[in-house]
């Protein structure tokens, strides 16, 4: 038997049943909805059983709706008008992001400065070794160069002063103090480490006929300059002049004979970092041993005044070293109240 059935969702659907095989009807189920329409079934057949012709179809009722309760919702407050503050940019921040970015640009070209200075102090310093190790090669018994040396400035300057009197040449510096500077200059013995002064000039008494006179860096150039050419005059002799800074490598050096300045060389860092080489009478130089262009370094340098004052008779490497040097002495300046 073939039986018809009109879903509540509208979808109209049939299946075949047969009362002797099937008995009680299983379940049925639309098959456009899923819904359970197994009563609905069962009373459409047991109206086809009563009356033998099968009924139109009926629609099976609608599922009861689920009707959620009633409950009062409260109306939504209006909106609340709130006032926004407009911020302003203010001329303070930008200066700020304006010093932020010169801070940075200033770091960079110091780190970029600095990278620069290091490597031009390290090639220096590749010299230098190179240098060394080209004078440690050679034999001793090579006598144009050695590796003993005159020259000992470090952070310092030097005049090496030819006299066999550490007390005359005292006496001519005291009388160069005071006629170019109105100051005058005591002689006194060395002071113990925590009694020196301000003004204190080392003064070593002669070594192999050469008197040493030793200041600090801070000692203008002009002063030791001068003071070289006068006593060079004064005492009609030979003053060696020397200025090392260890750091950088700058130097003086100058020559002066009987007041009269025979050569002067110098090396500057300049504001781009690269050394300069300067000299005066470069003629005068060759004629005393210099050698331009020869070994590692090739400009003049430290190494190539040392070997002119080697040449012109100045012999103070083979100094000996004692714990019991002979006294020394100090040129010391008097206070302005002295004078």
């Amino acid at each position: 038997m073939e039986i018809k059935l009109l879903c509540h969702c509208g979808s109209k659907f049939k299946f075949d049943w047969d009362t002797v095989r099937d008995g009680v009807l299983s379940r049925i189920n639309c098959p456009a909805c899923g819904v359970d329409v197994t009563l609905e079934a069962r009373e459409v057949i047991k109206q086809l059983s009563s009356f033998g012709s099968p009924p139109p179809p009926v629609a099976p009722p609608p599922p009861p709706m689920a009707v959620p309760p009633l409950v009062a919702v409260p109306a939504a407050p209006p909106p609340v008008q709130r006032a926004v503050p407009v911020r302003h940019r203010e001329k303070d921040g930008q200066d700020s992001r304006t010093i932020k970015l010169v801070v940075v640009v200033v770091l960079v070209l110091v780190l970029v400065g600095g990278g620069f200075f290091a490597w031009k102090v390290g090639q220096k310093f590749m010299a230098a070794v190179d240098t060394a190790q080209e004078m440690a090669g050679m034999t001793a018994d090579d006598s144009d160069i050695t590796t003993d040396v005159n020259l000992m400035a470090d952070d310092a300057v030097i005049l090496y002063v030819k006299h066999a009197s550490h007390l005359e040449v005292a006496q001519a510096c005291t009388e160069y103090w005071k006629s170019t500077m109105n100051k005058n200059l005591a002689v006194m013995p060395e002071p113990e480490d925590d009694e020196w002064h301000r003004g204190d000039f080392p003064l070593w008494p002669a070594y192999n006929g050469y008197v040493r006179i030793l200041g600090t860096l801070d000692w203008p150039e002009s002063q030791y300059e001068g003071l070289a050419k006068f006593l060079s005059g004064r005492l009609n002799t030979l003053v060696f002049e020397e200025r090392d800074v260890d750091f950088s490598g700058e130097f003086h050096f100058g020559v002066y004979e009987k007041g009269e300045r025979k050569f002067h060389a110098r090396m500057d860092i300049d504001k781009d970092l690269e050394e300069k080489v300067t000299m005066e009478n470069e003629a005068w130089a060759r004629e005393h041993g210099y050698k331009p262009g020869e070994g590692i370094l090739k400009e003049f340098s430290l190494g190539d005044a040392d070997e002119i004052t080697k040449r012109m008779g100045m012999k103070l490497w083979d100094e000996p070293e004692s714990d019991d040097p002979p006294p020394r002495f100090v040129l010391r300046e008097q206070p302005a109240a002295s004078l």
